[in-house]
């Protein structure tokens, strides 16, 4: 990874695995700064949920942007309500009108737990480094 652009990459395929899609949060204000940020490793999946389906970020051309400080105020607002209902998957129940409920997924919220702690600490950084504005693509 190059220091000349600060950017950090949010999932890490197998090198004996094919390529898997990658989500990066980028820093807008000043892409040439010599500071690493933290890592940040999140599926383009997992990415979309968080920042679409629980931060409410909407993608401009595959592209989500937003202020540091406002991802932490979205992120304070999340409640552990909200990530079972986002990773909630259907399941066969015969009692339910519908014939399914859906069930939340104890080991996918902690994975959407974790991106959403490293999100934190990725804005977090950049407040302190004087970064407002940061992509994730």
């Amino acid at each position: 990874r190059s220091t000349l652009f600060p950017y950090t990459t949010l999932f890490r395929s197998h090198p004996i695995v094919p390529a898997a899609q990658v989500m990066r949060i980028q820093i807008v204000d000043n892409p040439t700064a010599l500071l690493q940020p933290p890592e940040v490793n999140m599926s383009t999946t997992r990415g979309t949920v968080v920042l679409r389906d629980l931060l409410g970020y909407q993608s401009a051309n595959g592209r989500y942007e937003f202020a540091a400080d406002d991802v932490l105020q979205r992120i304070a607002a999340v409640t552990e309500d909200r990530i079972a209902a986002c990773t909630a998957s259907p399941v066969q129940d015969a009692q339910s009108e519908a014939g399914v409920r859906r069930t939340p997924s104890p080991i996918s919220m902690k994975a959407v737990q974790r991106c959403l702690e490293e999100i934190r600490l990725f804005a977090e950084w950049a407040i302190g480094h004087q970064y407002k504005r940061l992509a994730a693509y």
